[in-house]
């Protein structure tokens, strides 16, 4: 059962938000409707009545404003607003800011381009009333950042357009006149300044005898004092230059009052149109229908300097507004969910909602959000009432009855063969049902029953989503399992016949793809054998093996699938790499050694001797011309194309070896010019030269480095017998002092 006590409002209310005292919200539903009767209300039914516009004048407003962000950047933001209904000129693309200095000459032209472009919404702020249908106003906003130096005077940026709309009531010749948007950047001290930006967009439809209260403040992120006032529009641009490049310099001309407007009155009112110079707050009753052009200024102070004013330039549409408010609650859609119900309201031109759950045991159920939710207290049957626009005189309310009821209990299971061959699925409902359930399933390859266990067949391989719907004593339940269905196993692994040579290592690889658990068992021939899906397994000695491969399907289609290949795998005899090196460690001063070759089974024999010596005979002796150590490796090969390699380390070791000369010639002739050991084998190395009294005249730790006859300060020493002495270190850690005479001669 539906209860309503509908009513339709006039325009006439002032648009406070609504007085809903949530203390007293517990009445009765007569006691509401008692009260509801009791207001008076009248009919406010009348359609809109806005002038045609003749002509595609379309500027209805805009504004211009800045932000410093540093190294003498500014962000310039023009936002530009035009009746979207209208044929005239698109936002202007780009759109040319002029930029001038305190004594009016042309600074820069700032050109900004792709406006960022929005309907705006035609807000009303009264819920009672609708916005007329061909109402529609285009937002463009421009954005580009600007160097701008500090100067003296500080810097004027302006923008011009024309034309406005012909039928604006309150200006003379609107359709000739224009736009100009307007602010100002100050010099030193006060250069990098953000100036102020209106916080919120006035509505664009005004309706007759509602009273407007709309917050037409303005933000200054500086903290600067900000003070509002109403202003003479500027005009500019005009129809043979409608877009100005450059716009015009200050002054800027001012439009042109219709007889009995005036900054005091732009609007038919009453009361009058005003602003509050501290809050901005704009209020007023429009009651004429028509056009007007307003300009809203926030003068921006600090420390008692004025800086800059923002300018909001736009024209008001005023109009008789439709009042049709219908409260409105959606059928009940859900049952047997629970004790949690979802509330949707259906109510038309409503922007305020106040609902009563109907729960006896509490004062708190109710709720001003547009779609609640509320848990009862237990199942039954609930009378819930909707005020839509609580508290004004439109009000409307509708009561609607909710039944709750807990979830209908439900569960089934199935079993069977789940192989695609012979597949067979018993469905079983477990829960309990009175005789008058309908039983629905839906077994998702397009097939139903409505049997209440049911048996089912499919014909392929798949998953498939079972559902079942049960209604039972206006209950509606579903539930949905998914049902497998497995198909027939294919194995895929790899059976070709390999060769290799003893040790031979292969990886036996199964590719199978299975949706089941499988087992696989692989046997090698060799009595060894693998549970893994691709195993790598060695043979280790020649023959000719068979591979045995089961797999064992354990679910869906079960089965065991057994594959012998025969003479898969054939192994060869390999080489033995053998050799041995006489003597294995040797010294510089006897480098050759004996190779003999002990390998196994080789056809063919190779051997490389680390010093790029290549020797294929299987004996055979080598001589190394240097010490070190020397990696040889022999490599055999037999006629199954099977190799072996093996590594063998010879020394060559270096040996102790002092040669000194006993006569030195330095003469100049170049031949014998410096005296120099030649030592071989050593690791630590020091050389000293004495006089025949004991004077060190030179010594030196390199083995290249030789004495030239010169004493300790650069001269020619005397032709006489010297004295040398050799220190040292050999390669096994032997330590050697030798001594000895040698004559200079010049």
């Amino acid at each position: 059962m539906i209860y309503r006590n509908g009513f339709i409002c006039t325009g006439v209310h002032n648009s406070l938000p609504f007085p809903v005292n949530f203390e007293n919200q517990r009445l009765s539903l007569n006691e509401r409707l008692s009260n509801m009767r009791g207001k008076l209300f009248f009919l406010g039914l009348l359609m809109l009545s806005l002038p045609q516009v003749t002509k595609a004048w379309h500027i209805v407003g805009g504004e211009i404003y800045y932000e410093c962000i540093g190294n003498d950047d500014y962000i310039i933001t023009l936002k530009v607003y035009r009746d979207c209904n209208s044929q005239g000129a698109p936002f202007d693309n780009p759109a040319a800011v002029g930029v001038y200095d305190s004594l009016g000459t042309l600074v820069t032209t700032v050109l900004m381009s792709s406006p960022a472009i929005t309907n705006v919404p035609p807000y009303i702020n009264n819920p009672c009333l609708t916005s007329p249908p061909n109402v529609c106003v285009e937002e463009g906003i421009y954005a580009e950042i600007v160097n701008l130096p500090p100067i003296a005077g500080g810097y004027t940026l302006v923008y011009e357009r024309c034309c406005r709309n012909a039928s604006i009531n309150n200006i003379f010749l609107p359709s000739e006149q224009g736009a100009t948007y307007a602010t100002q950047i100050p010099g030193p001290p006060y250069h990098c300044n953000n100036s102020a930006f209106f916080t919120n967009f006035p509505p664009i439809v005004l309706c007759i005898n509602d009273t407007l209260n709309f917050d037409h403040s303005a933000t200054d992120v500086d903290g600067d004092s900000l003070y509002y006032e109403f202003a003479t529009p500027y005009n500019g641009g005009s129809q043979m230059n409608p877009a100005p490049n450059p716009p015009a310099p200050p002054p800027f001309p001012f439009i042109i009052w219709q007889p009995a407007y005036s900054i005091n009155y732009p609007i038919d009112a009453n009361p009058a149109f005003t602003i509050d110079s501290l809050t901005g707050l704009l209020t007023g009753s429009p009651t004429t229908i028509g056009q007007y052009v307003l300009t809203v200024v926030a003068k921006e102070y600090r420390n008692g300097v004025l800086l800059t004013s923002n300018r909001r330039d736009f024209q008001f549409n005023t109009a008789i507004c439709l009042s049709a408010t219908q409260a409105g609650i959606a059928p009940q859609s859900q049952f047997c969910n629970g004790l949690t119900f979802n509330f949707q309201h259906a109510s038309t031109y409503t922007s305020y909602w106040l609902w009563d759950f109907g729960d006896p045991t509490t004062t708190t159920d109710s709720s001003i959000a547009p779609n609640p939710s509320y848990v009862y207290p237990d199942t039954g049957t609930y009378t819930v009432t909707l005020i839509a626009n609580p508290g004004w005189p439109c009000a409307d309310t509708i009561s609607a009855q909710v039944e709750i009821s807990e979830a209908l209990p439900m569960d089934f299971t199935f079993g069977g063969v789940s192989c695609v061959v012979g597949n067979q699925f018993d469905f079983t409902i477990l829960s309990q049902h009175s005789p008058d359930a309908v039983f629905d399933w839906d077994f998702g390859d397009g097939t139903v029953s409505s049997d209440k266990n049911p048996s089912k067949s499919f014909n392929n391989a798949d998953d498939y989503i079972v559902s079942l719907t049960i209604s039972e004593n206006n209950c509606v339940s579903t539930l949905t399992d998914t049902v497998t269905v497995f198909p027939l196993i294919e194995p895929l692994f790899r059976n070709d016949p390999v060769v290799g040579c003893a040790p031979f290592t292969y990886e036996f690889i199964d590719s199978t793809n299975t949706w089941v658990n499988v087992a696989h068992l692989w046997e090698f021939g060799d009595g060894s054998a693998s549970t893994l899906a691709s195993p790598v397994h060695t043979y280790n000695f020649p023959g000719v093996y068979d591979v045995r491969y089961t797999l064992t399907v354990l679910e869906g289609c079960v089965d065991t699938l057994t594959f012998v290949m025969e003479d898969m795998v054939t192994v060869e005899p390999s080489p033995t790499a053998g050799f041995t090196v006489d003597p294995p460690i040797t010294s510089f001063f006897d480098p050759v050694v004996s190779v003999y070759d002990n390998s196994l089974g080789a056809y063919w024999v190779e051997y490389y001797m680390g010093d790029s010596s290549y020797y294929t005979t299987n004996n055979f002796e080598h001589r190394y011309f240097d010490d070190g150590n020397y990696e040889v490796m022999q490599v055999v090969g037999n006629e199954y194309g099977c190799t072996d390699t093996l590594i063998k380390t010879v020394v060559v070791k270096p040996e102790y070896l002092l040669y000194v000369p006993n006569v030195f010639t330095p003469n100049g002739d170049g031949m014998n010019e410096w005296f120099l050991p030649k030592v071989f084998g050593e690791v630590n190395y020091e050389f000293t030269i004495y006089s025949r009294w004991g004077k060190r005249l030179f010594a030196t730790t390199s083995v290249n480095e030789g004495w030239n006859g010169s004493d300790d300060k650069g001269r020619a020493a005397p032709q006489d017998v010297y004295m040398w002495v050799v220190k040292v270190f050999d390669v096994d850690g032997n330590y050697h002092r030798e001594e000895g005479t040698f004559t200079l001669i010049r």
